[in-house]
């Protein structure tokens, strides 16, 4: 028995840890929550900026999650009309946000340039 507490005392006491510390989070962190909100709000800017119809089937396939079938039936289109709407909403929608995404990207890519630069030197 005293052979135990005398161990326990030459380790000396347990070092505390903060629980936040400890335990890793697999949560987005405040910064990636940020720029999916900017990221939702573009896209709705630009979604805000097609044709009523090309809108309607886009959001019914991409948000809503439907079938071609079901959105030419909600919106009593032919088929054929529902997947040339779709073709020339997202068409439209890449040509709207390619150079908002293209920015963001190459800011990305000369921040990361910038950071392996600064690590590189001595």
């Amino acid at each position: 028995m005293n052979v135990t507490i005398d161990s326990l005392r030459r380790r000396g006491r347990r070092r505390e840890v903060e629980l936040d510390d400890a335990i890793p989070s697999f949560l987005p962190g405040p910064s990636v929550n940020y720029e999916r909100a900017e990221i939702r709000e573009q896209v709705y800017a630009a979604l805000a900026q097609l044709t009523p119809e090309h809108r309607a089937v886009i959001v019914l396939k991409e948000i809503e999650d439907m079938q071609c079938q079901e959105i030419a039936d909600v919106l009593d289109l032919s088929l054929g009309t529902v997947l040339s709407r779709l073709f020339y909403g997202r068409k439209k929608l890449e040509s709207i946000l390619r150079p908002i995404f293209t920015s963001v990207k190459v800011e990305k890519e000369k921040s990361r340039f910038a950071c392996n630069a600064a690590i590189a030197l001595p």
